[in-house]
């Protein structure tokens, strides 16, 4: 039985996309604020320098990644770690949104969708 904090797939937003902030790949890196995809058909989150770009900065491969809350941030932030269809294989990126709201909206669409793409 579902409990009524975990919305079922269809309920949800999945082709999700906004702004959020990434932070990766350099343990010295910083915020940098870019525009979010999320292709639930795909099962893929990619992301941009800003919205209306047609070249993708990275694409994360969700159904071989694994997303963490993570605490302490000064956004309210998640970890995605997993492969990325680029050159570097493994990363794991912190990502971060303005409200705890956003943060939830975001994990749940990317749960349901990792969910969808991995195999059981």
């Amino acid at each position: 039985m579902e409990s009524p904090r975990s919305p079922r797939a269809h309920d949800l937003e999945l082709n999700k996309t906004g702004y959020m902030y990434k932070k990766g790949g350099k343990l010295t890196s910083k915020w940098q604020r870019r525009w979010f995809e999320l292709n639930a058909a795909m099962g893929t989150l990619e992301y941009y320098e800003k919205q209306g770009d047609k070249n993708k900065k990275g694409e994360l491969v969700l159904n071989h990644s694994v997303l963490e809350d993570v605490e302490k941030e000064s956004y309210q932030a998640f970890k995605i770690k997993g492969n990325l269809r680029t050159d570097k294989p493994k990363t794991e990126y912190l990502i971060g949104c303005e409200t705890e709201e956003d943060k939830d909206s975001w994990m749940q669409a990317l749960h349901a969708v990792h969910k969808m793409h991995t195999k059981h």
